[in-house]
Order: structure tokens, then C-alpha cells, then sequence
């Protein structure tokens, strides 16, 4: 199993996606899952160091340059910018997906 972090975080709308997605994740990492953190952090170098420090299994910015296991991919999403259409969320290429949500979260499915 492989869990994939998907959320950003910037000057602009902040590093809580990120910080509070890292607590859920340590508990699949100590359970030995492979672990994803896809996601651009702007201007943070202090959490860009905290995700370098996380020791994820892969790293990646660019949500396009990440293959996706239908058959083993769960997805944890934690955003408010991820348009909710996007292909790269779609149902169908995940596992499962989990979406962390307030109250300004989108509709994601």
C-alpha cells in the first residue's frame, strides 16, 4: 500500500495542509507503508526542510510526473486550490481517496 500526500503550501494561503496531513502520515509510515508527498511549497524553506527531513519514499512537485497504482494508491488530499474536476483526483485512478475538509474546502468527490 502507498499513501500519497497531495497538498501545497505558500507565503499566500499557508502550511496547515501540509503540517496536519504530516501527523496522519507518520502513523502509515510506523506502520511501514511507502509513503508520497506530492505538492509544491513556495517560499517556506523551513517546511520544504521538514518535508525533506519526513524521509518520504519519493518526493514530487509536478502531479503530472507521478504514476499512479489503481490497485494500491490511496490518496490523502488536503487542499483548497486542487481544482475538484482535475483528472489527477479522478475515482477511478486511486485505490481510495481521503479528503481532509473544513469549511472552505471544495466539493471534492
Amino acid at each position: 500500500m502507498r499513501i500519497v500526500l497531495r497538498a501545497d503550501a505558500s507565503k499566500n494561503y499557508g502550511s496547515g495542509h501540509v503540517m496536519r496531513s504530516l501527523a496522519i502520515l507518520e502513523e502509515f509510515k510506523n506502520r511501514d507503508c511507502e509513503i508520497v508527498y506530492i505538492g509544491k511549497i513556495d517560499r517556506m524553506p523551513w517546511l520544504s526542510a521538514k518535508i525533506d527531513n519526513f524521509e518520504f519514499n519519493l518526493v514530487v512537485e509536478d502531479e503530472s510526473k507521478f504514476e499512479i497504482d489503481a490497485d494500491s494508491d490511496i490518496l490523502l488530499i488536503d487542499s483548497y486550490s486542487i481544482n475538484p474536476s482535475s483528472e489527477f483526483i479522478s475515482k477511478i485512478k486511486w485505490k481510495r481517496i481521503i479528503v481532509i475538509t473544513d469549511e472552505l474546502t471544495p466539493d471534492y468527490d
